[in-house]
């Protein structure tokens, strides 16, 4: 079945794939996916039928990860949400993965003396917490590198807030950190392709 925007917002959102790059082969490719995931038929998928179908868990790291991917806030991914996500999260190397993992903390607006202007920042704190978080599932030998890189990590900052660079940064530099969201990319992969 071919894709069909179904509004003016959705044929701007198309009209951006092809200028991205994507066929409009591609796009029904993903379509397909997209109407095989959405078993009851909605036009969106729900976090029920994301689990079922990539076979997840509904845990912490998979329910932050479509809070991220539902940009309308709905509470479910329409095909253009999903294929946005698929694009940005199946893309996303060793050195971008941790601005994921900044998305998924609670960021608020501070001033950055050394850009002058407002950005968001996270708190160090809900920042470790979500850290940990992600490797809740992990054993006790997984959950030690965590643990040693946030300790570093807090005798290294000397702030209290954390801006998406300095994320991505700590991150790359501490790629055991993530681990969980590599798998999770890898899985959806898998299954996509």
């Amino acid at each position: 079945i071919p894709y069909e925007p179904i509004n003016a917002t959705e044929q701007g959102y198309y009209e951006l794939l092809l200028s991205m790059g994507f066929t409009r082969h591609s796009i029904d490719q993903l379509y397909a996916v997209f109407l095989k995931v959405d078993v009851d038929a909605s036009n969106s998928l729900s976090p029920q039928e994301w689990f079922i179908a990539f076979e997840t868990e509904p845990t912490t790291i998979v329910l932050n990860f479509l809070k991220i991917l539902d940009m309308d806030g709905s509470g479910v991914l329409n095909f253009t949400e999903f294929i946005f996500s698929c694009w940005n999260f199946l893309t996303l190397d060793l050195r971008r993965m941790g601005g994921f993992v900044f998305l998924m903390c609670d960021s608020q607006a501070v001033y950055r003396s050394s850009t002058k202007k407002m950005e968001n920042a996270v708190d160090i704190d809900n920042f470790c917490d979500t850290l940990l978080t992600l490797h809740a599932k992990s054993s006790s030998d997984g959950k030690g590198p965590v643990q040693q890189a946030i300790a570093k990590g807090r005798k290294r900052w000397k702030v209290t807030a954390l801006f998406s660079d300095q994320v991505q940064l700590f991150c790359y530099e501490n790629q055991s950190l993530i681990t969980p969201l590599i798998k999770l990319r890898d899985k959806f992969r898998d299954k996509l392709i």
